[in-house]
């Protein structure tokens, strides 16, 4: 007699298991979701509920409906898996901290189509001969030297094309930090923030920009990814998501990335 579905599932299911080798288990990266029934599951799901909480903190997914709109299937948002380990020798699953256990939502770019989710790309990249010019500048003042990081710098920027469709991973709940079950049917919704793998980084540049000139950093003309204080003794360049800021004293660092400066909006690290 034929299997039914769920059966010849559950036996594909216990059979691709059963396939699992230890090299698989601790592959450092993927963009298979890791489902109840892998070994690993317990170990990625802090990171994919962090992930799916910055995303429903930040606001980036409205008008949530499980209705498939009608024309062409909407571009999916996927998560991809990566363990951050960066020794060379082979270690157990349990030996990972919590953090080295990386989930990432993204949104599929290459589905998008110009003219009709995008009208631009762009990324802010310093130009390699000004970085060393302002570090030169730097050193010869006797400035300090920081480099900085924003958390989720790529997540939570407005858009600027309304109206974008896009499937919802699986899993997220718009409503639960509870993981969704897999087998239910697609979500979808619109993008009211940006989320990684828009081939629109230009609105992360957009919104970092308003800020530093906020703090009276103004880009210079001949690179706009640098920025000079007015005062000519501050300095900041963005190369995609690194960033390098030069001061005279640590207290002038902390007026620009501190509570008062930078971190009023965003969570940000420095050193």
């Amino acid at each position: 007699l034929p299997l039914s579905f769920k059966v010849w599932r559950t036996c594909l299911l216990l059979h691709r298991t059963a396939q699992l080798s230890s090299t698989q288990l601790l592959s450092k990266s993927s963009s298979s979701p890791p489902t109840s029934w892998r070994p690993d599951a317990d170990y990625w799901r802090p990171g994919i509920v962090k992930d799916f909480d910055t995303l429903r903190e930040q606001g980036c997914i409205i008008n949530v409906t499980s209705v498939r709109p009608s024309g062409p299937a909407p571009p999916p948002v996927e998560q991809r898996f990566k363990i951050k380990y960066r020794g060379d020798v082979p270690i157990a699953l349990a030996d990972l901290s919590p953090s080295d256990w990386k989930a990432r939502t993204v949104v599929r770019g290459d589905r998008f189509k110009y003219g009709q989710h995008y009208d631009a790309t762009a990324a802010p990249v310093v130009y390699m001969p000004a970085l060393k010019i302002l570090v030169a500048w730097a050193v010869s003042k006797g400035l300090l030297l920081y480099q900085w990081d924003q958390a989720a710098a790529f997540y939570g920027n407005t858009m600027d094309i309304k109206g974008i469709i896009v499937q919802l991973s699986p899993g997220f709940d718009t409503q639960s930090r509870e993981i969704r079950d897999l087998y239910l049917p697609p979500l979808y919704g619109e993008l009211a923030k940006a989320v990684p793998g828009i081939p629109q980084g230009s609105l992360y540049y957009q919104s970092l920009s308003s800020a530093l000139q906020e703090l009276n950093f103004m880009p210079i003309q001949p690179d706009s990814c640098i920025f000079l204080h007015d005062t000519d003794d501050m300095t900041m360049s963005l190369f995609v998501d690194d960033r390098v800021l030069a001061v005279p004293t640590n207290e002038d660092a902390k007026r620009v990335l501190g509570r008062a400066g930078l971190e009023k909006d965003r969570i940000v690290t420095w050193g």
